[in-house]
């Protein structure tokens, strides 16, 4: 039973707030280190906060972003259809840069949330 009395969230201690949150499909084409699809999201928050990245490179499966490829131990296969990205923030904005070495282009859905202290 709750008591109402209880404290659920309490006001004292900073949490992170969520600023904004979205996610967006796009067409990356082949772009191999150092270029770069790069998407921009602006929040004007005046402050480089913090923020986390994650992404589908068209297999139905979420990946936290990273340069770093995610290889199959035993069979060596890319689990990223070869795309990978990298993110970093602005006092104003989000940058998220995608990199395609597969040879076609990929629909790639991407999710954000960046956050703020308060």
């Amino acid at each position: 039973m709750l008591d109402i009395n209880q404290t659920l969230f309490n006001t004292d201690y900073n949490y992170q707030k969520i600023a904004l949150k979205g996610e967006f499909t796009v067409s990356i084409t082949n772009a191999t280190f150092p270029s770069a699809v790069t998407q921009t999201i602006t929040h004007n928050l005046g402050a480089i906060t913090s923020a986390r990245v994650w992404y589908d490179p068209a297999l139905g499966r979420r990946f936290i972003i990273s340069q770093e490829q995610f290889v199959d131990d035993s069979s060596f296969a890319s689990e990223v259809n070869l795309v990978t990205a990298r993110a970093y923030l602005t006092s104003n904005t989000l940058v998220i840069e995608f990199f395609n070495a597969s040879g076609s282009p990929k629909s790639v859905t991407y999710y954000y949330r960046i956050y703020y202290d308060a």
